[in-house]
């Protein structure tokens, strides 16, 4: 812990989740004077297999008019076989169903980012040595 003139700074190193908590909601409360109730909506779609196996899925959230896309996974066993493009396209419909007009991703320089960019998206910001001699792409596209 450190003090400044008027507060003292303590640094959490292992935050509980209500310390998470409680800086997303005065966050939350503070932007609602500039873009009203915004509500963030999970969204998740799964691919099955004729066993009801999970194939592939893909998860993100709404929020206002965009789809943010957090995790695709498509199992090695089924890959190149255009699931992921059809999760892309499902998570898409759902998002344009909410009103999002947007939508916004990131993956590594050793993932996707080539399959990405044949959906339709387009780089928009790269962090270098982002994790260590890797870069980190953020895409988006208009839905």
């Amino acid at each position: 812990m450190f003090a400044t003139d008027q507060e003292t700074v303590q640094i959490v190193q292992n935050p509980e989740p209500d310390d998470i908590h409680f800086l997303r909601d005065r966050l939350i409360e503070n932007n609602r004077a500039f873009v009203g109730e915004q509500v963030r909506r999970p969204l998740v779609v799964f691919t099955h297999d004729a066993q009801q196996s999970r194939t592939g899925g893909c998860s993100g959230h709404t929020y206002g008019n965009w789809l943010y896309i957090e995790y695709l996974w498509v199992d090695s066993s089924v890959r190149s076989r255009g699931i992921g493009k059809q999760l892309l396209l499902a998570m898409e419909q759902a998002a344009r169903e909410r009103g999002c007009r947007f939508a916004l991703l990131d993956t590594f320089s050793f993932q996707a980012r080539p399959f990405y960019e044949k959906q339709g998206y387009r780089s928009v910001m790269t962090l270098t040595d982002s994790p260590i001699h890797h870069e980190r792409y953020y895409l988006t596209k208009t839905l």
